[in-house]
């Protein structure tokens, strides 16, 4: 007697935004796998990172197995990822590297601030947590923190939100008074 077993299609979510592995599982890997294990459609296997032409992250990718090519699947990754806060111009591949859909919903800002560059003093009383507290508040309802990535000289912060602008109104503020962010410019990634 032979059974016939259907083998899981894997789809790639390109997500455009720059944070580290740590986040990339924290912020999008961790919550769609649960969303597609409790659905029993499928499993976030896997991940990667797309370098720019300096060695800097660019995108990112979720690898995720899926039980059968549906609707249904497809729109629960596309809800989720938005709902994680996924950046314009993310898409959903499948398994041949072609387009099943864009998404994202949400603008990507960028604020680097800068590791070796500043006195000495201001890295002496430097609080991190306490900084992306100070964050969080002034954008309030405008956006949510979305990871980070440490370069040589800089850490960027990520936020996402609805509206760019609106973002880096409420950030430019705490940008002006703090003093890690004496060589910081806000920049909009997606």
């Amino acid at each position: 007697m032979s059974t016939s077993m259907t083998r899981p299609t894997t789809l790639t979510a390109r997500l455009k935004t720059r944070v580290s592995k740590l986040d990339r599982g924290l912020y999008f890997e961790d919550p769609l796998s649960e969303a597609l294990v409790t659905a029993g459609l499928g499993d976030v296997v896997g991940g990667a990172e797309h370098l720019d032409p300096d060695g800097e992250i660019d995108s990112i990718d979720l690898h995720i197995e899926i039980f059968q090519l549906c609707e249904n699947a497809l729109q629960l990754i596309v809800d989720t990822l938005e709902d994680c806060g996924a950046p314009r111009g993310s898409t959903l591949l499948d398994d041949h590297g072609r387009l099943l859909c864009s998404f994202g919903q949400f603008a990507l800002l960028a604020m680097p601030l800068d590791g070796t560059g500043l006195p000495p003093k201001v890295y002496a009383g430097f609080d991190v947590m306490a900084f992306l507290d100070e964050a969080r508040a002034a954008l309030g309802a405008h956006g949510a923190y979305r990871g980070n990535l440490r370069g040589p000289r800089y850490t960027t912060l990520y936020f996402a939100g609805p509206d760019y602008t609106a973002m880096a109104l409420a950030l430019q503020p705490l940008v002006s008074r703090h003093p890690i962010c004496g060589n910081t410019t806000l920049t909009q990634v997606a």
